[in-house]
C-alpha cells in the first residue's frame, strides 16, 4: 500500500511541545525583568530625582577622580556583560538538556522496538545507532556547556545534571560504552 513511506521512522515520545527560541530582546530583558535585583534599583528613581541629592550628585561627579570614574564604570560594565554571557550559557544548557532528555527516551523507544516481539518488524539497527549517536552527540553538547571554566573545573549545576543523575550514567554505559565522571567529563567506559 504506501511502499514511499519509511518502514520504521525514529519515534519521539516527547509530549511537551519544543521550547520556543527567544528573541533577542527576550533575552536580554527577561533576566532583568525576573532578578531580585530590581526592585531595589527601582526604589532608588524617587531618592535620586529629589533636588537636593541631584544637587548633591551633581557636586560629586565635578569633583571626583576621572580615574576613579573609568575603573568603576568599567567594572560596572564588565560584571554586566559577564552576566549576559553566563545567562546565555544557562539557557543553551538548559536547551541542550531538553535534547538530551529527548535524544534518550528515542534511544530507549528505538531499543525497545530492536528487541519487541509486538510490532510486525523489529527496529532497524541503523535506526539504534542513529539514536545513539544523537543521544552521544546531545550529551556532549550539553556537558560542554555546563562547563563555564573547562580547566578549573567550574560547572553550571542546575536540575537535570547528567553527572548526578544515575538515569543518565546509566544510559551512557549501557548505550554508548562511556561514563560521566564526576567532574563533568565523558570517557570511555573502563568496566
Amino acid at each position: 500500500a504506501d511502499d514511499d513511506a519509511p518502514t520504521h521512522p525514529l519515534p519521539s515520545t516527547t509530549t511537551q511541545p519544543p521550547r520556543q527560541k527567544k528573541n533577542i530582546w527576550q533575552t536580554i530583558f527577561d533576566p532583568i525583568v525576573t532578578s531580585p535585583i530590581v526592585p531595589f534599583f527601582l526604589i532608588w528613581g524617587p531618592i535620586l530625582q529629589n533636588p537636593y541629592n541631584k544637587r548633591k550628585w551633581a557636586e560629586l561627579t565635578a569633583n571626583a577622580d576621572p580615574i576613579l570614574v573609568n575603573a568603576g564604570l568599567s567594572a560596572v560594565v564588565t560584571v554586566i556583560i559577564s552576566y549576559f554571557f553566563y545567562n546565555a550559557r544557562v539557557e543553551a544548557a538548559e536547551e541542550a538538556s531538553e535534547r538530551r532528555e529527548v535524544a534518550l527516551q528515542d534511544l530507549r523507544t528505538a531499543r525497545q522496538g530492536q528487541f519487541s516481539s509486538n510490532s510486525s518488524e523489529p527496529t532497524s539497527t541503523e535506526v539504534v545507532e542513529a539514536a545513539a549517536s544523537a543521544y552521544e552527540d546531545a550529551l556532549r553538547k550539553e556537558m560542554h556547556l555546563r562547563q563555564i571554566v573547562p580547566g578549573l573545573g567550574w560547572r553550571l549545576d542546575f536540575p537535570d545534571d547528567p553527572v548526578s543523575r544515575e538515569e543518565d550514567k546509566a544510559a551512557a554505559r549501557q548505550f554508548l560504552g562511556l561514563e560521566i565522571t564526576e567532574d563533568g567529563n565523558i570517557v570511555e567506559f573502563g568496566g
